[in-house]
């Protein structure tokens, strides 16, 4: 994993750029707070009110796709890119192996890159998530999940079949409607640019639609 750290003026121009530059910038807060008054609230409205997530806005806004941002806690030591969270998720530690003093860092999931999580789960502990997996909705996760697997139930992980990848290839299709930044990644409360993923994300949107697709997830993950 080539990952290379972003700058705050890198962050800054990027999130610029993303909003459309420094005028729509500017005149963002006014438009959140006419949304507020008529009683409807911005994406990160709904993200600062209904949820806790330990990764700057910036991430989960254009890190990662959180559709219905509604009572989801994601505390988290690393997660890749163009990964999905559904609503009512909680991702945390669970404390083991935790002294009086220490803080919650390094006790925390790891999830790798292409991950769908569906509504409703637990993940916790000091575990990892391998790229390329489906975690279950409702489902229980306090041990490692393998790559390209889903886990449902409690712990209980399958190799995925044909037509769960088709559910990567919606993923990465909703990844540029949500206008997701290439290779953006949260680890240890920095962010990256995980430039190898870039370069299999690129690959990957060639066959989008082909029936080769999942071939080519197979050999890249």
């Amino acid at each position: 994993m080539a990952l290379r750290e972003l700058t705050k003026e890198e962050i800054r121009s990027l999130e610029l750029a993303k909003r459309g530059g420094r005028l729509k910038s500017a005149l963002r807060p006014i438009y959140k707070m006419a949304c507020r008054v008529s009683g409807r609230f911005s994406v990160e409205d709904q993200m600062n009110i209904a949820c806790m997530l330990e990764p700057p806005l910036f991430f989960t806004r254009f890190g990662m796709m959180i559709p219905h941002p509604y009572g989801i806690t994601l505390s988290i030591d690393e997660i890749g890119c163009d990964c999905s969270i559904g609503q009512n998720v909680t991702i945390g530690t669970n404390g083991r192996g935790m002294k009086l003093d220490d803080t919650t860092d390094g006790f925390k999931p790891r999830i790798g890159s292409i991950v769908r999580i569906y509504p409703g789960a637990i993940i916790s502990g000091r575990i990892h998530i391998g790229d390329c997996s489906l975690v279950a909705a409702g489902a229980i996760v306090t041990k490692d999940v393998a790559k390209k697997s889903i886990v449902y139930g409690t712990n209980e992980v399958a190799p995925l079949n044909p037509e769960h990848f088709q559910l990567f290839e919606a993923l990465l299709h909703h990844a540029t409607i949500y206008d997701t930044v290439p290779g953006l990644t949260y680890k240890e409360n920095k962010l990256y640019i995980d430039d190898d993923y870039v370069l299999k994300r690129n690959e990957l949107a060639r066959y989008i639609g082909k029936d080769t697709f999942t071939d080519v997830v197979k050999a890249l993950f």
